[in-house]
């Protein structure tokens, strides 16, 4: 009978109830909570919503917008309410007990009342049976009773759908839930950092083309007035980031100046061969071509773009400490003072590079049967620290015209590439291209400061003794075991930094579609915003982002509440949730699944209203009034004069 009491949007929905529990699909979809943390969905919870939608009534005492907080009392069970997830603080003993009496005393006062509202009611039980009207409250008293008694400590199992928030302050807004809420910090300015580099534009250079062939947004990652000459090469060259529209992707594209590749024939063979090239440690070319855009004669080799990395040189070879410590005397050789005060790489970071260089070199051997070329400091990229690709593979054949058939030049190129191999890892032990002045010398120091193992694969390769990089197979021997070990805790940590951002996507869908619809107004529709679905969705919208603590004068922002409610909704539960206006003078009993329908049809009229604006408006550029719904089909004999 009284009037500010509305049981949802339907009016049988106080009679008839929602679905069984047990046909929910979120009792299987959110993980359990531990016991006694976050507000359960069976009998004392329940009995403490009621009240706490009582005193939107005048029924009970309190000002709290929040249900079940501010000190009200279980009717049920004549208990203390249990303290929910998103309460400021619990009340002590002596003021529960205290509101627990006075909820009494207000319940001899309103009888009649209160009984009416718990006739109407119904709720769920942990095992998904309904339990309504004044019987239904002795039954689940009973059941409380009984699980208190069994628990020991008089509180509930919580719901498997309940989405807990951790302990202390970790469910809000601030710096110390990010490690459990979001990603690694260390990832993310990594991440961001790759994206940053990805969108970086530079302004209209004389002389810089729009676009070449596909590849338009061109953008110089060096100095285009200093042209350096590639030392590995022999040609001056200089790198853009570019945009591939076909493959829509961002690609490097390295143009060398005055170069062309002679024969045509044997750059197209090579680019064949290369499409096969998948390896993680190898960055090949994946495209050719020759320009006068630039002003000159240019060849352009395109590969793979991989923002933020930077080549070996850059990050293990620039060191003034290690470059000044490595001196050498008038004939050219390594002073005996500076042998003892140069500072070497670790030996676990010599292996894991080692690792990586003869995975890659085994690929290109042995997979792709050629040669690769191009093992030097400058051609070699170093990705997050310590994960290497070797660049520009197949550049030098497409350059130089080297014939992809040639087995003799293939095996010499080879033998070679073993070599470079030694005189790479030579480089990154002393950290400055200054060790290869003195190859004995400076093995000799390697001798002194690393394993036999390690000393053994350099000299091997150095002086030409591995005839093929199967010979260094064996002194790597367990050290590959570790590698792998580390490569998959790199994914496990991956996969984890992956999952707390699994659900984004879709709570980013939701809170964009709620936002859509809250607080819109149409001039073309005045009565669309007051309409009982849009007012609804405003009161679900202050249930879960408008929050307040238990005096209802200071925010409460819970972040598991946000995500749970947000869950709940999109999968349509049949639980219910009690929407109280801002006024407290309208409580609504309404279900997630509810919920979701009116957000459903208030998107699809949105759609529907652009739809009929996007038709009016080509009615209007077009100059005809077309008198199909669609544009389309009443264009079916061609569009108008003025529309072309």
């Amino acid at each position: 009978n009284n009037p500010g009491l509305y049981l949802g949007g339907n009016p049988s929905l106080a009679s008839a109830g929602p679905a069984p529990a047990i046909n929910d699909l979120s009792a299987g979809f959110y993980p359990r909570a531990p016991a006694g943390v976050g507000p359960p969905n069976t009998g004392q919870y329940g009995a403490t919503c009621l009240s706490g939608r009582m005193q939107g009534l005048n029924l009970l005492g309190g000002n709290s917008r929040m249900p079940g907080v501010g000190g009200t009392a279980s009717l049920m069970t004549s208990q203390p309410p249990p303290s929910l997830g998103h309460s400021a603080s619990s009340p002590s003993m002596s003021a529960q007990l205290a509101a627990a009496a006075a909820a009494r005393s207000r319940h001899q006062q309103h009888p009649a009342a209160i009984d009416e509202f718990a006739a109407a009611s119904f709720f769920f039980d942990s095992t998904g049976g309904r339990v309504g009207g004044s019987a239904g409250l002795e039954q689940q008293q009973q059941q409380q009773q009984q699980q208190g008694k069994a628990n020991n400590g008089g509180r509930l199992e919580p719901p498997p759908w309940y989405v807990c928030a951790p302990a202390g302050d970790q469910s809000q807004f601030s710096n110390r839930g990010d490690a459990l809420t979001y990603m690694e910090a260390e990832t993310r300015r990594s991440l961001l950092a790759r994206a940053h580099s990805l969108q970086v534009r530079s302004d209209p250079l004389p002389g810089l083309p729009q676009s070449l062939l596909h590849y338009s947004q061109l953008t110089p990652l060096e100095n285009p007035s200093q042209i350096r000459r590639s030392a590995t090469l022999g040609l001056p060259s200089l790198c853009y980031k570019a945009y591939n529209a076909r493959q829509q992707q961002w690609v490097l594209l390295r143009r060398f100046v005055g170069a062309s590749f002679q024969p045509a024939n044997e750059a197209i063979a090579h680019l064949d061969a290369l499409k096969e090239a998948d390896h993680p440690h190898l960055a090949p070319v994946r495209d050719a071509f020759y320009t006068q855009a630039f002003g000159d004669q240019s060849a352009c080799l395109v590969t793979d773009f991989y923002p933020g990395c930077a080549t070996m040189l850059l990050v293990h070879c620039s060191d003034p400490m290690k470059a000044s410590s490595f001196q050498l005397d008038a004939a050219g050789r390594l002073a005996p003072q500076s042998a003892k005060r140069v500072p070497l790489q670790s030996e676990h970071v010599m292996w894991n590079l080692l690792l990586q260089l003869a995975s890659a070199v085994r690929y290109c051997h042995a997979r792709l049967n050629r040669a690769v070329r191009a093992l030097g400091p400058s051609k070699v990229l170093v990705e997050d620290k310590q994960r290497l690709r070797v660049n520009l593979l197949g550049a030098r054949e497409i350059l130089c015209g080297i014939p992809a058939a040639d087995e003799d030049e293939s095996a010499v190129a080879k033998q070679q590439d073993l070599v470079d191999l030694g005189r790479l890892l030579l480089v990154l032990a002393c950290g400055t291209p200054l060790a290869l002045q003195d190859l004995n010398a400076a093995m000799e120091l390697v001798g002194r400061s690393y394993s036999k193992d390690l000393a053994s694969v350099m000299h091997q390769l150095l002086y030409g003794v591995s005839k093929s990089i199967y010979d260094v197979m064996p002194a790597i021997g367990a050290r590959f075991f570790d590698h792998l070990c580390e490569s998959q805790l790199r994914v496990d940590f991956l996969e984890l930094q992956l999952t707390r951002q699994l659900e984004n996507g879709r709570l980013l869908r939701l809170i964009s579609k709620l936002s859509t619809v809250c607080e819109r107004e149409m001039p073309s529709e005045p009565s669309w915003t007051d309409s009982t679905d849009r007012q609804m969705l405003r009161l679900f919208r202050d249930f879960v982002f408008h929050q307040t603590d238990s005096s209802g004068g200071f925010p409460w922002i819970d972040l598991a509440h946000i995500v749970s409610c947000l869950q709940k909704m999109d999968m349509g539960s049949q639980q219910r949730l009690c929407l109280v206006s801002r006024d407290s003078q309208q409580v609504m009993l309404v279900t997630y699944a509810e919920v979701k329908q009116w957000l459903d049809s208030c998107c699809a009229q949105l759609n529907k209203l652009m739809e009929a604006g996007m038709r009016q408006q080509a009615e209007f550029y077009c100059g005809t009034q077309p008198q199909a719904d669609n544009p389309a089909a009443a264009w079916s004999e061609g569009p108008p004069p003025s529309a072309v």
